[in-house]
């Protein structure tokens, strides 16, 4: 007996030394990936939050991608970038310059199209945008008025402060169907606008974003494991909607309390803004939205963007469904559908958006060639 305690009592140790000894392992890798990040992205010595706020670190100096703006949370700081061999020009204005210096014969007959990320041009050259890519399709001006993380409750916003500026003759209005979820978020990042509904009518939020409660909006594992580059890198992947946001509680005149997220608040949401979008059609311009998509198209994904260019149609908005083009694509050349995509889309991919549109407003007798 005492020969078998003895037996079990060093069978114990090892395993105790093993389980050490990984937990030793797993941390020293860790810690070698954190460093490899950190070294990697010229960022070695930060220590900000990682998770909550759009700053970019090239070359070891700091360069801000974004300015704060107290209605729309941020917009892009005006400036030229160069980051991972791609050109960004920001306007003045804080549109997005398209890499031509091509100059129109009047500016009354502009278009203007604001959207997320995929607006913008995320990941590629001023030129390679979509709108650029229109622009020189149809061979009138094209203003890119695209921000990168907007909601669709911040893209109608912006649509109606650009339009103001600009009076385009036709408005194009993109979104993906995360920006209708996005409506739901008092934070991505950075605080952001929301609205909640009362009485069936919206009503906006924007006194947290001058207040910028950092510290309060993220729950404890978001606050702590947003110092780690290593933990970015991976949430912006695999839970990008948990790691940069905090939900928000919508309340209406019956006390419905909407759980963080509701899908179907959110969708009520979104086409309540498309009653606002309207209002701007009381002048001269054309609008249309646009429901482009990521490059995993889903039945759902498409039924949630349907709901909401439904209610845009019976408000008499125009609207162009990317769905089904794409989806052709990626069914009978999923080669082709594949180079149009990278984690957002590429310039091929920019081309087709573009060509689309360009067909679309030709058929609606908007554009003349």
């Amino acid at each position: 007996m005492p020969m078998l305690a003895s037996q079990l009592n060093f069978c114990f140790r090892i395993m105790r030394l093993n389980i050490l000894l990984i937990l030793i392992g797993t941390l020293v890798g860790l810690f070698i990936a954190e460093l490899g990040i950190r070294i990697y992205t010229a960022q070695l010595f930060s220590f900000k939050r990682f998770n909550f706020d759009y700053v970019e670190v090239i070359g070891g100096h700091k360069i801000e991608r974004v300015k704060y703006d107290p209605t729309l949370g941020w917009i892009p700081n005006a400036g030229i970038r160069i980051v991972n061999g791609k050109t960004y020009s920001v306007n003045k204005d804080s549109t997005r310059l398209n890499g031509t210096n091509r100059k129109f014969p009047t500016d009354k007959n502009q278009i203007l199209a604001v959207g997320d990320s995929f607006t913008f041009g995320h990941n590629v050259s001023d030129s390679d945008a979509w709108p650029a890519q229109l622009e020189n399709e149809i061979g009138r001006s094209v203003v890119n008025g695209g921000v990168f993380g907007y909601g669709l409750d911040q893209i109608i916003l912006r649509s109606k402060s650009l339009y103001k500026e600009y009076e385009p003759e036709i408005l194009l209005v993109s979104f993906i169907t995360e920006d209708i979820f996005r409506c739901g978020q008092k934070v991505r990042g950075w605080p952001k606008p929301y609205y909640t509904i009362s009485q069936g009518k919206l009503s906006l939020v924007t006194d947290h974003i001058a207040a910028m409660p950092r510290n309060l909006e993220l729950g404890l594992t978001q606050k702590y494991l947003g110092y780690s580059n290593l933990a970015d890198v991976i949430f912006r992947r695999v839970a990008p909607n948990w790691w940069l946001s905090n939900s928000v509680v919508v309340v209406d005149s019956n006390n419905y309390v909407a759980a963080p997220r509701q899908p179907d608040r959110n969708i009520d949401i979104a086409c309540l803004l498309m009653s606002e979008l309207a209002e701007l059609k009381k002048g001269n311009t054309n609008i249309v939205v646009i429901a482009q998509y990521i490059k995993s198209l889903n039945d759902a994904m498409h039924q949630s963007s349907r709901v909401v260019l439904d209610c845009a149609n019976k408000l008499g908005l125009k609207t162009l469904d990317l769905f089904d083009p794409l989806n052709n694509i990626a069914k009978s050349r999923p080669e082709i559908f594949n180079s149009y995509y990278s984690d957002h889309m590429t310039p091929q991919g920019n081309s087709f958006i573009a060509k689309e549109i360009k067909k679309y407003l030709k058929n609606e007798g908007l554009v003349a060639f």
